[in-house]
């Protein structure tokens, strides 16, 4: 063993080590902190909390995509239904992942030191760490691009079994990923036209697309079976598809209307919108499709602002600022005490690595074309910080490699196409866009885990300073009024939920919240009232329908 492939190992040990020590620091003291309680909420870490638990092929089509669920339910079977044996599959995956960035970037030709920087940045990055410790699929999409990367890169070419085991690893990525029925199919072609000694047998390319088709088949059987007609790999796709692709998108994740934003219930919300839009009953597969067409007319009524908006999205997949829907990272500075400091790094360095690694790696055919491939398959949805975190592993094992081009390029006396490069790559990453701030959703949000965590008083105490920084936002408003009612200030509470339906009329809760904190404080009329009017604009919930009921017979009995 050479002294450069021995320090190559060493690195991916420390590598490994590293990552699983700070994932372990941090996840003890997330385990004491009120974050590590999702709540019953239909939260995506609940939700797949629960689908592991649920049998391998339900009784309906997958809401969503099931390997994550599938992986965490042989843990389960083997240790027990107990959210910290997920958190442990995270963290032994996530070092797995920082490892095999290493060893990938030193097969494609960077030298030791920065193969450890690459490995280095994925370790030591906010949203990996605490996605990591998460009972979501993120952290083992992850890792299955990085696994697929190094494997690629050390596969016989011209052994049929070789070309079997990639596509089966392929295929099976994709249940957890649906990008890969992209990626998957710009490596073999890549592969197949980089081949220099010969060329590829149409075989090893056959057995390739067979093994990648059998497991996902699996799966679009099974939907279609309960669906009766093709679904392919969940019935959201579609409205994912509009997330990202309609006349108030930005490129992030957006709220839709006025859906409920829990996992659960925002595809409850969408399916009912596409019954109503509809005027009939839907079938799941049915309203994924209808949400589907939305964004297809979008693109056929404003092509030219469809473009653009796609244009964004492709910038911001490698942009520095990191903007993630379920908002970990923040909610830990502010819950945890993790991550304030600002040398964590962030994807600013990651992104950079990655257009670098497309432009210059030297040699990567196949692994650039599946990255590109995956950038395209997030810019046809939408991008936040997590769903990105899948495509690290190649960003840094490639930018490595592009960075050792580089080097090699002002050694020879050619800088001058790598300046431009390098500088391009950091005009995008830092590309002065105009972010929201989130930080009041951010305390709304560490407000309601608080009170999860029955800790209404410090609830109160985050929501006040959300409205120092936003003092209209309906989504602070309403977690004060729940934080005072729990408290039982029912009249503060009541003029806490009313100050939200002048913000937003609609509110799916904010109505039978404040008629409930009203009949609490004694005025049974103005609550019935309330709910009458709430009614008269969209149709009621149970509970609130339940609650009007019993007020009307309340005051019926009472005159």
């Amino acid at each position: 063993m050479t002294t450069v492939r021995r320090s190559v190992k060493l690195i991916a040990v420390a590598s490994a080590v590293l990552a699983a020590a700070v994932r372990c620091l941090y996840f003890a003291d997330f385990a004491e902190s009120s974050l590590a309680n999702p709540g019953a909420g239909g939260h995506d870490r609940a939700l797949y909390h629960r689908a592991a638990q649920e049998p391998f092929f339900p009784d309906r089509a997958f809401d969503h995509m099931p390997l994550y669920p599938w992986a965490l339910r042989l843990i389960y079977l083997a240790t027990g239904p107990r959210a910290e044996n997920a958190a442990y599959f995270g963290i032994a995956c996530d070092a797995a992942t920082a490892a095999l960035i290493a060893l990938t970037a030193a097969r494609l030709g960077a030298i030791p030191p920065v193969a450890a920087l690459a490995s280095l940045l994925y370790a030591m990055y906010p949203v990996a760490i605490a996605y990591s410790v998460q009972t979501m699929p993120n952290t083992l999409n992850a890792f299955a691009t990085a696994l697929f990367a190094w494997i690629s890169l050390r596969f016989k070419r011209q052994r049929t079994a070789s070309w079997l085991g990639l596509g089966l690893l392929a295929g099976t990525s994709a249940l957890g990923w649906a990008a890969w029925l992209l990626m998957a199919p710009a490596w073999a072609l890549a592969e197949a036209l980089s081949a220099r000694e010969r060329s590829i047998p149409l075989r090893h390319l056959l057995a390739f697309a067979l093994a990648f088709a059998g497991p996902i088949a699996v799966v679009a059987v099974h939907n279609a079976r309960i669906e009766g007609q093709f679904v392919g790999l969940t019935t959201h796709s579609g409205f994912n598809f509009y997330m990202g692709n309609h006349e108030r998108a930005t490129g992030h994740p957006v709220r839709v209307r006025n859906f409920r934003m829990t996992a659960g219930a925002l595809l409850e919300d969408a399916h009912r919108a596409a019954e109503e839009a509809v005027g009939r009953k839907l079938s799941r597969a049915e309203s994924s499709a209808w949400w589907s067409e939305q964004a297809m007319k979008f693109w056929r009524e404003r092509p030219a602002d469809a473009l653009r908006l796609a244009l964004r999205k492709a910038v911001l997949v490698f942009h520095g600022v990191d903007v993630d829907d379920l908002r970990l990272v923040e909610l830990s500075q502010l819950l945890v005490g993790w991550f304030e400091s600002r040398w964590w790094p962030s994807f600013a360095w990651i992104g950079w690595a990655g257009l670098v690694g497309l432009a210059c790696a030297r040699g990567a055919g196949p692994l650039r074309s599946l990255a590109a491939a995956g950038v395209l398959s997030l810019v046809a949805m939408f991008i936040t910080a997590r769903y990105r975190l899948a495509l690290a592993p190649l960003f840094l094992g490639l930018g490595a490699a592009g960075l050792r081009r580089i080097t090699d390029d002002f050694r020879a006396g050619r800088p001058r196409l790598s300046i431009v490069l390098a500088l391009a790559a950091l005009g995008i990453v830092f590309w002065p866009f105009q972010i929201p701030d989130q930080r009041p959703t951010d305390y709304a949000n560490a407000a309601v885990h608080l009170m999860q965590a029955n800790r209404a008083e410090e609830a109160l105490r985050m929501t006040d300073r959300g409205l120092a920084i936003r003092p209209n936002f309906a989504p602070l408003l309403h977690a004060r009024g729940e934080a005072l009612f729990r408290l039982g200030a029912y009249r503060e509470a009541a003029a806490s939920f009313a100050a939200v339906l002048e913000v937003e009329p609609t509110h799916p809760l904010a109505a039978y919240n404040f008629a409930l904190s009203l009949a609490r404080a004694g005025d049974v009329r103005a609550a019935r009232d309330t709910l009458r009017a709430a009614a008269a604009r969209r149709p009621l919930s149970e509970s609130a329908a339940k609650l009007l009921a019993e007020l009307e017979a309340s005051l019926s009995a009472a005159e």
